[in-house]
C-alpha cells in the first residue's frame, strides 16, 4: 500500500454519527481541520437500523489506521536492520574462530 497517496488527509480523530442537519437517517464522518470540525457526506445511509454505524467507525478510524500501518512500517525496518547486524555480527565471530 503506498500510504503517501493520503499525505494531507484531514487529521484525526474523526467520528462517525448520525447526519443531525442534514437529510434524515444518512451517517457522515466528522474530521479535525486545522481546529475546526467539518462533516463529510459518507456514502452510508442507514434504513431500518443502523446496521451500517461499524462501516462508519471503520471510516472513521481511517487517520489511526494509517498511523498504525505507518508505524509498524517503521518498527518492521527498524527490526529487519537489526536482524541483519545481528547475522553480520555472527559472521565476523565465525571467522575469527
Amino acid at each position: 500500500m503506498n500510504t503517501e497517496q493520503f499525505e494531507g488527509h484531514t487529521p484525526g480523530p474523526w467520528v462517525a454519527k448520525f447526519d443531525e442537519h442534514g437529510v434524515e437517517g444518512s451517517l457522515v464522518v466528522e474530521g479535525n481541520n486545522d481546529g475546526e470540525f467539518g462533516s463529510y457526506a459518507s456514502p452510508l445511509w442507514v434504513g431500518e437500523s443502523d446496521k451500517n454505524m461499524p462501516d462508519a467507525r471503520l471510516i472513521a478510524a481511517a487517520p489511526d489506521l494509517l498511523a498504525e500501518v505507518k508505524r509498524l512500517r517503521e518498527e518492521v525496518y527498524n527490526l529487519t536492520r537489526a536482524n541483519d547486524t545481528a547475522w553480520a555480527l555472527l559472521e565476523v565471530a565465525g571467522e575469527e574462530e
